[in-house]
């Protein structure tokens, strides 16, 4: 994460306050009894916006693999994080939302990602499943896609 992400982030950051984070939805299923040799986390962030309101959704995908690389397992979590504003948040700029998405909702997210997966993981029958630590100046342990705005319904 650059630092022009998180200067962006702190033009908001003052204006901006965590509500709650809550899993919306989670699924899991296992393919074969294979040993597991790694895994590949996936993640799709999108927000939305309100006034005085945004709503980041991460959208988690960990596919667990055997030591030939074959997929034995997936397990699937959305969590949400929302965040009250206390201006219209419709009219913060872009670069900050997105901003603060990587550099403040997405800290809050990952811990419930990373219970969701490893407890799914324990009630498939797999052994221990570690995610790997979010860092702050380290690579993410996940691959993903850009931030987008998500269209309201």
């Amino acid at each position: 994460m650059s630092d022009d992400t998180v200067e962006a982030a702190r033009a908001i950051i003052e204006k901006v306050e965590l509500d709650s984070v809550y899993l919306i939805e989670f699924s899991a299923r296992r393919w074969s009894n294979a040993d597991i040799d790694g895994y590949e986390l996936k993640l799709d962030t999108r927000y939305r916006l309100e006034p005085e309101q945004i709503d980041y959704l991460f959208d988690a995908l960990c596919v667990v693999k055997d030591e030939d690389g074959d997929d034995i397992a997936e397990i699937k979590a959305s969590v949400v994080t929302a965040h009250s504003a206390s201006e219209d948040a419709q009219y913060f700029p872009i670069d900050s939302i997105t901003g603060f998405g990587q550099e403040v909702a997405l800290y809050a997210a990952y811990p419930y990602i990373r219970e969701t997966v490893q407890a799914a993981a324990s009630r498939l029958g797999l052994p221990s499943l570690t995610l790997k630590m979010l860092k702050r100046n380290g690579p993410p342990p996940f691959t993903q896609t850009e931030d987008e705005e998500e269209e309201h319904a």
